[in-house]
């Protein structure tokens, strides 16, 4: 190029235009990526909740219909989501009966480890009249 003559047309980006473009591109997808992530933690988590629930609901609707002379404490490992015993089982469920003044106390509580192992519990509590 002579000095003061035309400009030279511009053709295609610079690198550094390719290289800025590149890295925001790469923080948008990691984005989307922790998100869909934790997401789906999320669902794994809703999902045991709701099926521990379920079992502790199952199992304290049962002794609501027993003879208050037949209500037994009791102690269940390796339970699948429908409270049936299955190999590799997730749920523990420990139902804890008690005397309280007239009436009859009923816990149930369900545990489970998650893929962290770490460990989480659902309980639930009802009175029964004598």
């Amino acid at each position: 190029m002579v000095a003061g003559g035309p400009p030279r047309a511009r053709r295609g980006f610079t690198l550094i235009e390719i290289l800025i473009v590149l890295a925001l591109s790469f923080i948008g997808v990691f984005g989307m990526i922790t998100v869909v992530v934790t997401a789906q933690r999320a669902a794994v988590t809703a999902r045991a909740v709701s099926e521990a629930t379920a079992l502790a609901q199952d199992r304290v609707e049962q002794l609501l219909h027993v003879p208050l002379a037949s209500l037994a404490s009791s102690n269940e490992a390796g339970l699948g989501p429908q409270g049936v015993a299955v190999a590799g089982g997730a749920y523990s469920r420990v139902t804890t009966i008690a005397a309280v003044n007239t009436n009859t106390r009923i816990q149930v509580r369900v545990g489970w480890l998650d893929i962290y192992q770490r460990a989480h519990a659902v309980t639930l509590v009802t009175l029964r009249a004598q």
